[in-house]
């Protein structure tokens, strides 16, 4: 069986050369780059307060939305 790290290799293996593999190469390049906790420190006081208040809610079942009523909800945003 492939390991985990195979897998992401056999993926970027299989992707074209083009704009897009620089924004996954960026974006696993700044994962490997966080410090844990660092990007927390980063938010202005309104965007910690919004995480906070947005976590807390998480928590009760009546402020959640299925994922398909996301979708529909959203879809404009993940079609072309």
């Amino acid at each position: 069986m492939s390991t985990l790290k195979e897998k992401i290799h056999d993926l970027i293996d299989g992707l074209p050369e083009n704009e897009n593999l620089e924004v996954y190469y960026s974006l696993l390049f700044n994962f490997q780059q966080q410090v844990e906790g660092e990007l927390i420190t980063k938010l202005t006081k309104e965007l910690s307060v919004e995480l906070d208040l947005s976590y807390n809610e998480s928590f009760y079942p009546e402020n959640l939305v299925s994922h398909d009523e996301f979708l529909k909800h959203n879809a404009k945003r993940f079609t072309k």
